[in-house]
């Protein structure tokens, strides 16, 4: 690297190329720079001289003797151009980064995944040793310069960089210590095969002089690589599974993670920690973490790690002062675009996550199910760069599948050209939960259309950009603008038009688990054009608004509930036997279509069809509540499922504000859910076969009588609380783990049914709230299974009063 102090940037707003600016600041150079893109120079402009117009840029390289250019870059750029003829110095910045890094003793955080955090939390941790480290991030940090540097004590404390193995960056560095978060296959035009990736990163390991800790499933998936490595390197963590590590693994060079747990509270933030282990030592480090998931817990312990061996090869005898518990919910700052809050309360959510590999899509996911275990998530996917959407199109697409709503938006192509055949189809056509391609532009308008509560933003592009003009549209629907309207006094009367008005209506009269507060309004409407009609008018005044049946399946919140609540047991209370001309008169047709209405009690509807002498549902003739509960439940018994036999449903579109027929393929769907987008059931028609009368009764009959003897019918309850597991009954679970009759608030596990949840008529619905999350806490702590709930929330359980206001 030449001795010059001025330097001049290319593709300065990047954060790898920012986060250079500040050090490079910092060490006393003076930097100027370009970027095409004008947004990404904002946090720049009152700290270095920068342009987004590539002519002035051109007239000042005529100053500079250094020029360092992004990887984006393309080789012919008229700036790399000008630097040849001008024959000044040109590095791209993994090598000027290696040179400006020599002389300086650093700790580098290689991986395919989770470099950022683990480079942020190894920062954060020695700082709490006292060791003033500085940070090379390659992502911003929050509350911070919109960049990844965090300015240290570089006389006597190391350097703390991510090492990117993007073009073989990482094998311009040559760390103290390095770590390999996690390795996968990964920059597939960089890496053609798996075999090329792990000889680069090997090499990293070589480059590294003392010390290097690498995942302990490695030394399993790729024994013979691991066995080219110098062991006298290598340390390993693990996840613990017994009291000592497994036998490939040296004990006396073996860190451990135990006892990820999560303790969760009613409408508080779970608490989330894990221990971790220095080799054969008796003391562990208790981790309370910021940020939930198993992904970012081992990332932790990484950074433990490291920091471990820093302060053992550096003297500072480490067993001796560690703690016994850690909490970096107050010490570690965080990233932006790293599951970053945009908006957060205990029923609704924005959050904003780089995820842009399968593996990373699936562990950010499972991080957001600990926070809101029961609710439909939305996904808005940006697929980054063209080879990889094609190399890995499949495994988007069952990564992206366990969400219940997936958007994926236009490719970012970022330094590749573009290709016609790779679009977000591509990803598509694998997701088999309810699914839309979005325009980039069209995102802040189309996704609050089907009213999601949980809402994340994915991918490697600028998807951050979005993210407020989204929040705002999202929050005209999470806060409607008619709470004002309905405390007026002439709403009442306007409401009576569509029907009966019950102000202030006690909701525990209609829920079956006879609890819940109140409602400002029910109504009862007369039939079903006024319920349509009803419906257009308070999403045309922005109402809040919520359909409730015959209240099985439902727990709702003990306050206030101030929205509108649709009673809709009269106005779609029907069944109708449709005619079939290609049969003889003389004989019965053997098979029929019945027609219902959402509001029919399902028990009802299934007696009438054994009555007309037609079988398919007597299996489900248990369920409580109404056919739309039903439908969007896919109620389900013994082995037979509302949707086995559905032909279509008629639902209300809210964004069309009118009646559409679906057929079941349009309706994602499975077990004990469907998926209806900003849609009302409000009926629904059946394919049913010719049988005997008799038989269907006494087989429903046998039926119900075996539910009655298994499960406390003659108690109020809302159905099975938890989603059964899968191959393994939940209230077999719950029962194996002692939890009949266990009580909190006059709330208990029946001890008929340990899925079934009860109580004498005194309890609260925060009571069977609290029952929930302390046993589902148990249940996670115990065994790492993650319980869902069948039963639905609703209305308003303590604080704001539009919580839970839209379907």
């Amino acid at each position: 690297m030449t001795t010059t102090r001025k330097i001049f940037l290319a593709g300065i707003g990047g954060t790898g190329m920012s986060t250079l600016a500040w050090f490079l600041k910092h060490l006393g150079y003076s930097v100027e720079g370009y970027d095409r893109a004008p947004y990404t120079l904002q946090d720049l402009q009152n700290a270095f001289r920068v342009t987004h117009h590539l002519e002035e840029a051109l007239q000042w390289l005529n100053h500079h003797t250094h020029l360092v250019y992004t990887p984006a870059l393309p080789d012919d750029h008229p700036l790399l151009q000008k630097a040849r003829n001008l024959h000044l110095h040109i590095e791209r910045r993994a090598q000027f980064l290696g040179n400006l890094l020599h002389n300086y003793p650093h700790i580098a955080i290689a991986g395919t995944h989770g470099k950022s955090s683990t480079t942020l939390l190894t920062t954060t941790i020695l700082r709490y040793f006292h060791i003033h480290a500085t940070a090379l991030v390659g992502a911003p940090i929050q509350n911070h310069t919109q960049s990844g540097f965090l300015p240290g004590n570089l006389h006597n404390a190391p350097i703390i960089i991510e090492a990117d193995e993007y073009d073989h960056a990482f094998l311009t560095l040559t760390p103290e210590i390095s770590a390999i978060v996690s390795l996968e296959h990964e920059h597939v035009d960089h890496y053609p095969t798996e075999a090329s990736l792990l000889e680069a990163f090997r090499h990293f390991i070589l480059r590294t002089q003392k010390a290097v800790l690498i995942d302990g499933t490695l030394a399993q998936r790729y024994p013979s690589w691991i066995q080219s490595l110098p062991r006298e390197k290598i340390w390993f963590l693990h996840w613990q599974t017994h009291n000592h590590p497994p036998h490939h693994l040296p004990p006396d060079r073996t860190f451990l993670l135990s006892n990820y747990q999560i303790h969760r509270q009613p409408l508080r933030p779970p608490t989330i920690s894990v221990h971790w282990h220095p080799p054969q030592q008796p003391k562990s480090v208790q981790c309370l973490l910021p940020i939930p998931g198993k992904h970012f817990a081992w990332n932790t312990g990484v950074a433990l790690s490291l920091t471990y061996l820093y302060l053992q090869i550096h003297n500072y005898h480490p067993h001796n002062i560690l703690p016994s518990q850690l909490d970096l919910r107050t010490l570690y700052p965080g990233l932006h675009r790293r599951m970053e809050i945009y908006y957060m309360d205990p029923f609704r959510a924005l959050i904003d996550d780089y995820a842009h590999h399968p593996t990373e899509i699936h562990a950010t996911i499972e991080s957001l199910r600990t926070l809101f275990p029961d609710d439909p998530i939305c996904i808005v996917f940006q697929p980054h760069l063209y080879s990889r959407t094609r190399a890995f199109a499949t495994q988007f697409g069952q990564a992206l599948s366990s969400a219940e709503y997936v958007f994926v938006t236009d490719i970012e192509p970022a330094r590749e050209p573009h290709d016609p055949n790779t679009t977000p189809h591509t990803i598509l056509q694998h997701v088999q939960s309810w699914k839309q391609y979005v325009p980039w532009k069209a995102i802040p308008e189309t996704i609050p259309r089907i009213r999601p509560r949980i809402v994340i933003l994915m991918g490697a592009g600028p998807l951050n950009l979005i993210a407020q003009p989204l929040l705002s549209n999202l929050k005209k629907i999470w806060f409607p603008k008619g709470k004002k309207l309905l405390t007026s006094h002439t709403f009442a009367q306007t409401l009576s038009h569509f029907g009966r008005v019950l102000p202030h209506y006690p909701l525990r009269k209609i829920a079956t688990l006879r609890t819940g507060g109140y409602a400002r309004y029910l109504i009862q409407p007369t039939n079903r054009e006024a319920f349509l009609a009803l419906l257009q008018f308070l999403d045309e005044k922005d109402i809040p608004w919520w359909v409730i049946g015959r209240g099985s399946n439902l727990l709702i919140g003990d306050c206030l509930w101030n929205a509108v609540i649709i009673d809709p047991t009269q106005a779609l209370n029907y069944i109708l036997w449709e005619k079939n001309n290609n049969h003889n008169e003389d004989q019965p047709p053997q098979t029929s279509l019945v027609q219902t209405g959402a509001g029919t009690s399902w028990p009802q509807f299934v007696m009438e069809t054994i009555r007309q002498g037609y079988t398919g549902l007597e299996e489900l003739a248990g369920i409580p509540g109404s056919v739309g509960g039903a439908l969007i439940m896919n109620a389900g018994a013994y082995g037979k499922e509302v949707f086995d036999l559905l032909v279509d449903v008629l639902v209300y579109d809210r964004n069309e504000r009118k009646a559409i027929r679906l057929k079941p393929n349009a309706i994602p769907h499975g077990y004990r859910f469907a998926r209806f987008p900003a849609q009302i059931i409000i009926e629904a028609r059946f394919q049913l076969h010719r049988t005997d009368p008799e038989q269907a009764r006494q087989k429903r009959n046998q039926l119900l009588q075996q539910r009655k003897a298994t499960q406390p019918v003659h108690m109020p309850n809302a159905g099975c609380f938890f989603k059964n597991l899968p191959h393994l009954p939940t209230g077999k679970l719950l029962d194996e783990l002692g939890f009949k009759g266990f009580t909190i608030g006059g709330a208990y596990v029946s001890p008929q049914h340990a899925n079934f949840f009860v109580h004498n008529g005194y309890a609260s619905s925060w009571a069977f709230l609290h029952l929930v999350e302390t046993i589902r806490t148990k249940v996670y702590n115990q065994l790492g299974l993650l319980l869902q709930m069948e039963v639905q929330k609703a209305g308003n359980f303590g604080g704001d009063e539009t919580w839970e206001v839209a379907p």
